[in-house]
């Protein structure tokens, strides 16, 4: 993805008065249409992703595909399995969430509530961050879990892997009544962390490019001055804060969410006993326009951190399905990756192989290193020869480079 993408993307055109009273119609369309990609997913037809809404469905499923019912390593199996069904729970609540969130700050978008919208889109943000919270926990997990050599530590490091995902799921105070009492809650400075430490990358990578829109700011999504965020949006906030962007973004929302009168344009003058009270202004409509953009900001972070749960969800699916190996021991389930690559490319009979890839994701993050060094960055594949035991495909990079990779059809994964 081009460094400039996530955000030219989202933005949303802010078209001016005069053009709107002439077009009435295109106005109340636009409006309508600005949630119509988030809810479409969202508003998909539930059995598409879990069938009756049974998650114990689900769980039998993947369980009975994966022919996991007898075998595997004492212990380290059934953690494995344990946090992966409560990963994917993980997911499905998180959807489900957002889900019913964005319908409602769909509804105070197109009727001019811009105070709802801002109830709406702190509450995205809470839940991406708490969500990019789990998802670190995860990650990091699974780089404890590599090189890992004796079955005590690999088991420990499974067991509080669980212990965040109950975290996650009961962290509210004393009102679930589970055994041990309830864990408490994920903080939201901690998540509002995790997630500015994801996405800070992407603000690494455009600062790059600062030379091009010195005065960007995140905040406001655009060039802005402290005098023309006055000016548009009847606010007097500095537009480059020197905090991270969702940090940013959580202390304005929290401005207008917070029954902080003076700052929220319920009084035209700003001022206690002056002015009007409750009077729909460009302010307003730019304000409104604003937390659009930022809702739409946190369904692109969203998307960005399924990805990331997917990757890991594959890795911790074959550790799994290798644990029930018949040669299988708890002493070289976890070893690091022996990534070998062999073949020079050049044609399907050379093609570059992966040999001593234990499972599908091995292959494909040795494919990605293998991309790395040759600098490929873009690519279209293309299948040009299929056998029982491998396929081939060659690769076509975006600089008009082309070279041949064989994968095996032999290896355990979800990949493929």
């Amino acid at each position: 993805m081009r460094a400039n993408d996530w955000r030219n993307r989202y933005y949303v055109n802010n078209r001016s008065k005069k053009k709107r009273r002439a077009t009435p119609m295109r106005k109340k369309t636009n409006r309508i249409m600005a949630f119509d990609q988030i809810l479409k997913f969202f508003n998909k037809d539930p059995n598409e992703i879990m069938p009756g809404n049974s998650f114990e469905s689900f769980k039998q499923s993947y369980i009975s595909e994966r022919n996991l019912h007898d075998g595997g390593i004492d212990q380290i199996s059934e953690l494995l399995k344990k946090v992966i069904l409560e990963q994917s729970f993980t997911n499905l609540i998180i959807f489900t969430k957002l889900k019913y969130i964005y319908n409602g700050a769909n509804g105070c978008y197109n009727n001019f509530n811009y105070l709802g919208l801002a109830y709406f889109t702190r509450d995205v943000l809470e839940h991406v961050a708490t969500y990019s919270y789990i998802v670190k926990k995860t990650e990091s997990s699974i780089d404890d879990l590599l090189g890992q050599t004796t079955p005590q530590s690999a088991i420990k490091v499974l067991q509080e892997l669980s212990k965040n995902y109950n975290t996650f799921f009961y962290g509210t105070g004393n009102k679930n009544k589970i055994p041990g009492g309830s864990p408490n809650p994920i903080h939201i400075n901690d998540a509002i962390k995790a997630l500015d430490s994801y996405f800070g990358n992407v603000n690494d990578d455009l600062n790059k490019h600062s030379h091009d829109f010195p005065n960007y700011s995140f905040l406001f999504h655009g060039n802005y001055t402290l005098q023309k965020v006055k000016n548009e949006f009847g606010l007097n906030i500095n537009p480059h804060p020197m905090v991270g962007i969702v940090h940013s973004d959580y202390d304005l929302l929290s401005d207008f969410v917070h029954p902080n009168y003076g700052s929220n344009f319920l009084v035209s003058s700003g001022n206690i006993a002056e002015g009007h009270i409750d009077v729909l202004s460009q302010n307003i409509r730019n304000v409104s326009t604003l937390f659009l953009k930022k809702c739409l900001r946190y369904w692109f972070y969203y998307n960005e951190l399924k990805k990331k749960s997917l990757k890991s969800f594959f890795k911790l699916d074959a550790w799994l399905l290798n644990s029930y190996k018949q040669e299988a021991k708890p002493t070289r389930l976890f070893k690091l990756p022996n990534k070998v690559i062999i073949g020079d490319g050049k044609s399907p009979e050379s093609a570059f192989a992966f040999p001593n890839a234990r499972d599908k994701v091995e292959e494909w993050e040795t494919f990605h290193d293998l991309c790395r060094k040759l600098e490929v960055y873009d690519y279209v594949n293309t299948f040009v020869d299929i056998s029982k035991s491998s396929h081939i495909e060659i690769i076509k990079a975006e600089d008009g480079r082309v070279f041949y990779v064989k994968w095996s059809r032999t290896l355990k994964g979800l990949l493929f």
